[in-house]
């Protein structure tokens, strides 16, 4: 919730002042800690503060002393342009991405790279440029045994294909990862996946299957909903029964005075 949210950003700043204490790997820590700090407002959606973080990020950066921290940071900040609607500004974060991923010889980083230019493709409704890149990273993750990686770029290849009219063929790539996110009750990814296949679904005037991917992100949004409002529920009990413990503690601490002062007197 936002107050354990708030909660875990003064955490992250207080990391940032030991980060500068360490006399090993610091920019990597202090990197690290501003990409969990950008994640986290994404989180909020306050896109904005997230990009800030980023820019803060940036400043320290560096692409051959922390490739692998320079990659992230760099990923995210892709991550959060897109969200602000900044698709060709994203798209130039990720091909940078890309690029230092291959030059520092960083084989899972050039399949995550892929995999967000794919992606950012798809929302361009560049599909032929959408489909390389998802074949790109399948590729990748094929030679480095990432299964969740094929299956995730699967998605993209299946909108990418359907996209190009192909869309029974795109549905069927995209429903057979479904499944592997379903076991994984990753629900709220479902549910963005399901949102997207309808859409494609109703552009290819096949409303039938439109409207049962409709009705399925539905009962999902439904479940995401209770589980939140549960929690939420849960941590005002928590917090409440927590200021009640307070609350009688410092009652009985002034009882026991009360109790040692008539004590004395008598």
């Amino acid at each position: 919730n936002a107050v354990e949210s708030a909660k875990a950003i003064q955490e992250y700043f207080e990391m940032l002042k030991l980060a500068e204490q360490l006399p090993r790997r610091q920019l990597q820590a202090r990197m690290g800690v501003w990409v969990a700090i950008s994640g986290l407002y994404m989180q909020l959606k306050d896109p904005v503060k997230a990009l800030a973080a980023t820019t803060e990020a940036l400043s320290i950066a560096s692409d051959s002393i922390t490739p692998k921290a320079f990659i992230e940071l760099t990923l995210q900040r892709g991550a959060v342009l897109s969200s602000l609607k900044r698709n060709d500004e994203a798209l130039k974060e990720y091909e940078n991405a890309l690029r230092v991923a291959k030059e520092q010889k960083l084989p899972y980083f050039v399949a995550s790279s892929l995999f967000s230019i794919a992606d950012q493709y798809l929302i361009k409704k560049d599909f032929k440029r959408a489909e390389e890149m998802a074949r790109a990273s399948i590729e990748q993750s094929q030679v480095l045994e990432d299964e969740w990686g094929v299956i995730q770029a699967k998605i993209n290849l299946g909108f990418a294909i359907g996209g190009q009219g192909k869309v029974k063929q795109g549905a069927e790539l995209v429903n057979a990862s479904l499944v592997h996110f379903k076991k994984a009750d990753a629900k709220s990814d479902v549910e963005l996946i399901l949102d997207e296949l309808s859409r494609m679904y109703e552009n290819a005037g096949l409303y039938k299957e439109a409207l049962i991917a409709v009705r399925e992100q539905q009962k999902l949004n439904d479940e995401i909903f209770q589980s939140d409002r549960t929690k939420t529920v849960a941590a005002l009990q928590e917090q409440f029964d927590a200021e009640n413990r307070k609350k009688q503690i410092e009652l009985l601490a002034k009882g026991n005075a009360l109790k040692d002062a008539d004590i004395k007197n008598h």
